[in-house]
């Protein structure tokens, strides 16, 4: 039986007959949604377990990661879809059977988020427990500035979905400052680093560059 919250002008929810009510995150905020009531089918195949663990692990990184980052930046990356189903889409596509778990993969991919000179990065020279980003001072075109702002966050490759091995780069790096170290990662230790910059436009709105990607091993 569904519910109809807020009377004859509330969204309901729940079943109703062969009809399920429920709600789909959108680009506007949470969406009234209808589809047909099926009684799931649930094989158990290894390909099937593996997938949802992998599904389950990118919502895990989605969530440390933190909506300050792939909120705005990542809107639209995908269709017109939020940017929380952009990043989930682009965590699952890089996370893959390890040895003991669901680990980052050794070359993953970037992300295009917009229009915004983005340069190579350099993980060289870290002092020990950092992951160093280095990259160089150019700024080419309409969309790039020595202000822009650099965000991101790095993850540890074979244990991406504890919060504690995640560390982010929320206030922004200046373009010109052309390094920036994630602190208080472990010693030898593999992370994968995902990073980007922000650019404000004359209208005074942001558009954002490639989300450049890679592991990189901290200092020991």
């Amino acid at each position: 039986m569904s519910i109809v919250r807020g009377g004859i002008y509330g969204d309901p929810l729940g079943k109703t007959g062969a009809i399920v009510w429920g709600k789909a995150r959108t680009y506007y905020g949470k969406e009234p949604t209808t589809r047909r009531y099926v009684i799931p089918h649930d094989p158990q195949t290894v390909d099937q377990v593996e997938r949802r663990d992998i599904f389950r692990m990118a919502v895990n990184v989605a969530k440390f990661a933190g909506s300050a980052l792939w909120q705005n930046a990542w809107n639209d990356t995908l269709g017109e879809l939020p940017g929380w189903h952009s990043f989930l889409s682009w965590a699952i596509e890089n996370l893959e059977p390890g040895a003991l778990e669901i680990d980052w993969t050794a070359t993953p991919s970037e992300k295009l988020l917009g229009p915004v000179y983005m340069p190579s990065v350099s993980t060289t020279g870290a002092s020990s427990g950092q992951v160093k980003l280095t990259w160089t001072s150019e700024v080419p075109g309409d969309h790039a500035s020595a202000d822009d702002l650099l965000f991101g966050f790095v993850s540890k490759q074979d244990q991406p979905d504890l919060e504690s091995s995640f560390k982010r780069n929320t206030s922004g790096t200046l373009r010109s400052a052309l390094t920036y170290s994630f602190t208080g990662v472990v010693p030898g230790e593999d992370y994968l680093y995902c990073v980007w910059f922000r650019h404000e436009e004359p209208d005074e709105s942001y558009t954002y560059s490639l989300a450049r990607t890679g592991i990189a091993t901290a200092g020991a």
